[in-house]
């Protein structure tokens, strides 16, 4: 199991990265994972279901080409059911032992303003359907949706920046 747990460590890293990016820095701040829940896992079949919630920080973007500062905040989106944790957003993703690249599905974004080509809200028409190809891709996988294990919180330090 410890070494199930390793893997996942090693192969969430790719599946969630930070909207900061195209030569801009940011000082601090931007989208950090919140929690990497397991929802499910088959060892036998190379198989893992996770939930990563991710939520947003402020932050100041430079430009370095022109030096320019710009203060990003936050966007509360409004999401369903996610009244207590209003700039936080969800992904699933499923992944699978030899692939390239884990299939992943992000239901709400965890969005931020500013002029940048940054995440922005998830529309509820995309999130349900988002989640209903998530739903769907576990169920021919025959990998429950449940809840296994919280597998980590991160710290306020352990945010991820490109």
């Amino acid at each position: 199991m410890e070494m199930l747990l390793t893997g996942l460590m090693l192969a969430a890293s790719p599946v969630v990265s930070s909207p900061i990016h195209s030569g801009v820095v940011a000082a601090s701040g931007g989208v950090e994972i919140r929690s990497l829940i397991v929802l499910g896992a088959d060892v036998d079949r190379g198989l893992v279901g996770l939930k990563v919630v991710t939520t947003a920080k402020a932050y100041e973007q430079t430009d370095n080409s022109t030096g320019a500062s710009e203060h990003v905040k936050p966007t509360n989106c409004l999401y369903a059911g996610m009244n207590k944790t209003p700039f936080d957003g969800v992904m699933l993703a499923l992944l699978r032992s030899g692939a390239k690249d884990p299939d992943e599905w992000e239901v709400y974004a965890a969005a931020l303003d500013g002029s940048y080509n940054g995440a922005r809200c998830t529309p509820p028409a995309v999130s349900k359907e988002r989640l209903a190809q998530a739903k769907a891709a576990f169920a021919k996988a025959s990998l429950p949706m449940s809840a296994w294990s919280a597998l980590m919180q991160m710290p306020p330090c352990g945010r991820l920046q490109e």
